[in-house]
């Protein structure tokens, strides 16, 4: 880990090889994606982008993104998207968090997920994640986003909220 010049905050020296672009420029051939996610999956540089409300899958090469393959969710708590998709690494597998849209677009309930991804970017398992019993916000019940999820010492955690700061962690179950 590097010290930062920032009190409380390092950087991971494995992150220097990521080959990701200066900041402020688009990965050519990522046109019309947003909300990136940079990652290393065997020895390479991928990176998870968002198109309309689903994930899609590029590795990075020599400065080009190729692929670009869509993430199939099959699950019913993302029937409608998974929107905000996140990389991170667990127990040496790469997983992706992310927003599960179910529902109507009327009467749209949000999910925390996640899905374990394969060498090829493709969920090899989609699971939701809830909050523990009388956490939720007033008045967020059913609208769950942008968890923080990281593993630590073999256990997976996840940032739930910053004001009050709640980091939670989770069982194999």
């Amino acid at each position: 880990w590097k010290n930062s010049t920032t009190p409380g905050v390092t950087f991971c020296n494995a992150c220097d090889d990521l080959q990701a672009p200066p900041a402020g420029q688009q990965v050519p051939g990522t046109e019309r994606h947003y909300q990136g996610s940079i990652a290393r999956l065997d020895g390479q540089t991928v990176l998870v982008t968002r198109r309309g409300n689903w994930p899609y899958f590029w590795r990075l090469e020599s400065g080009q993104a190729v692929g670009g393959e869509r993430i199939a969710i099959d699950h019913p708590l993302a029937r409608l998207g998974a929107e905000d998709a996140r990389t991170f690494h667990y127990r040496g597998k790469l997983w992706l968090s992310f927003s599960g849209l179910s529902g109507t677009w009327q009467r749209l309930t949000v999910t925390m997920m996640l899905a374990e991804l394969d060498d090829q970017g493709q969920a090899v398992r989609v699971l939701p994640v809830y909050p523990p019993a009388g956490l939720a916000a007033e008045g967020m019940r059913g609208w769950e986003k942008n968890w923080a999820f990281f593993g630590r010492d073999g256990t997976l955690c996840a940032v739930y909220r910053s004001r009050p700061w709640v980091v939670l962690s989770f069982d194999d179950d």
